[in-house]
């Protein structure tokens, strides 16, 4: 299984980040040990936090690290960066 975390930074989700970034390691324990995640932050642009790996530390690192994202708090352009997301996702996902 392939999972990519997108997590939002912008200003709206300010009050909500450590709630966002609680429930992304929650789901994270679901997983199981040969699936591979990959976090990705946006709020005006996109960034690679973690690319997929099966390893979990790096992923929680990268889900603790949305909590001082550079541009947290910035204005959003979410539809451009799911749309971008969708595209890392397919260019990049590991094969089956």
């Amino acid at each position: 299984l392939a999972v990519l975390l997108l997590l939002d930074t912008s200003g709206s989700m300010r009050a909500g980040i450590s709630k966002m970034a609680a429930a992304a390691q929650s789901a994270l324990q679901q997983l199981g040990s040969e699936d591979q995640v990959t976090v990705l932050w946006f709020s005006r642009t996109l960034q690679v936090a973690q690319s997929f790996t099966r390893e979990r530390a790096p992923i929680e690192q990268a889900i603790r690290g949305a909590l001082q994202a550079p541009d947290l708090g910035a204005g959003t352009l979410i539809n451009t960066n799911v749309r971008e997301a969708a595209q890392y996702l397919e260019e990049h996902a590991p094969p089956e």
